[in-house]
């Protein structure tokens, strides 16, 4: 038997079988029933909230982590690019979308420290838009932040990031000094390559601390360590460093020792 049951309701107010809201002529105007967002007309509010589009789509993920990265970088790029403010339905609908999603996506990936910086590199160097996610080109940029930056801050940095690691497996961030002991050896890798641990923690932690966590990497990720730190570099810059500074460096991490 025919389901007659009148269960649909129109914008109008009125109520239809599925089959009687196809045929209604409602008096109600058109654009009522468009979606505001890639304006399509529908015969009913019904079809209209089930109506999925690329542009709703996006819409709704406005608050999703990667959007707001995506957005927030776009927003800076095109008021630098072109001196303009953007807002998000601009951004929606802009050809760069998918391009900046993608770049939202990796900046959470790699967890990249200061983002906003980054992309102010990329820009200056007139880096192509396609190539902002490479691997490459953020492992050559780190590895020279990590170079310029104080030393002080780069410690209290690192300090922080093992605190917070300890305060994440219930430690309350007093066991950090456990760190290159415990610490999941792709996550400390991963870390290392973007820069979120900084060189100066690396050479300045007690040696025995630092073979530990290299005899727990994996050939891959021993190739990444490498990678991300210029040995030679960092070797020199700690004997030209202030002999204070450095000293008062590994006091404060022979905690690590125990």
């Amino acid at each position: 038997m025919t389901n007659t049951i009148a269960n649909v309701e129109c914008g109008c107010g009125r109520m239809f079988t599925k089959r009687g809201i196809k045929i209604h002529k409602c008096n109600k105007k058109p654009e009522e029933f468009s979606c505001p967002y890639c304006e399509k007309e529908f015969t009913s509010e019904v079809y209209l909230f089930n109506h999925e589009c690329e542009q709703k789509r996006r819409h709704l993920q406005i608050k999703e982590k990667v959007n707001v990265q995506a957005f927030r970088a776009y927003e800076w790029w095109y008021k630098q690019t072109y001196g303009r403010q953007k807002t998000y339905d601009d951004f929606c609908k802009s050809s760069f979308y998918k391009a900046f999603i993608k770049f939202g996506k990796f900046v959470l990936d790699y967890e990249i420290f200061n983002p906003m910086l980054y992309l102010d590199h990329l820009v200056k160097i007139s880096a192509k838009l396609d190539d902002w996610t490479k691997e490459t080109l953020y492992t050559t940029y780190i590895r020279e932040l990590n170079k310029n930056e104080a030393p002080m801050a780069a410690l209290e940095r690192s300090i922080k990031i093992m605190q917070q690691w300890s305060i994440r497996y219930g430690d309350g961030g007093d066991n950090w000094y456990e760190f290159f002991h415990k610490v999941e050896t792709p996550l400390v890798s991963l870390w290392i390559s973007t820069g979120k641990i900084s060189p100066w923690l690396i050479f300045l932690a007690p040696s025995s601390c630092v073979n530990v966590l290299l005899k727990r990497f994996t050939k891959e990720q021993n190739r990444m360590f490498t990678k991300a730190i210029d040995a030679e570099f960092w070797k020199t810059k700690i004997e030209r460093c202030d002999k204070e500074i450095v000293a008062d460096f590994r006091e404060v991490l022979k905690e690590m020792e125990k």
